[in-house]
C-alpha cells in the first residue's frame, strides 16, 4: 500500500507517565477515529518505546527516531531514521519510489 500524502504533525497529545493502554487509546482516538484513517496507512514516528509499541499493536507502521550513536530501544520498529528530515526517504521506500 502507498502513503499518498505525508502530513508531519503532532496529532496525539503528549502523555507523560502513561501506560501502554492509555497511549493506544489516545492514538486510536486522535489519529484513527478523528481522521478516519486505516492504521495500515499510518506511519507513526517516535523516539519513545511506549508510542512505538502502541502503534504496532494498533497495526500502524512504525519508525523510530534514533540518533546514530544512541542506544537502541526495547521495541523493534519497522524503520529507523536519524532525524525527522529523513522520514521522507522512508515514505518514498514504502511507496516504492527510489
Amino acid at each position: 500500500s502507498q502513503l499518498k500524502e505525508v502530513v508531519i504533525d503532532v496529532i496525539a497529545p503528549k502523555l507523560e507517565n502513561s501506560d501502554g493502554p492509555a497511549i493506544a487509546m489516545a492514538l486510536k482516538k486522535h489519529v484513527l477515529n478523528e481522521l478516519n484513517m486505516d492504521p495500515n496507512l499510518v506511519l507513526l514516528v517516535s523516539d519513545r518505546d511506549d508510542y512505538l509499541k502502541a502503534g504496532k499493536e494498533l497495526g500502524m507502521l512504525t519508525c523510530r527516531l534514533q540518533a546514530k550513536n544512541a542506544r537502541r530501544g526495547n521495541v523493534t520498529a519497522h524503520y529507523t531514521s536519524p532525524s525527522v528530515e529523513n522520514v521522507q526517504e522512508i515514505v518514498n521506500e514504502i511507496n516504492g519510489i527510489s
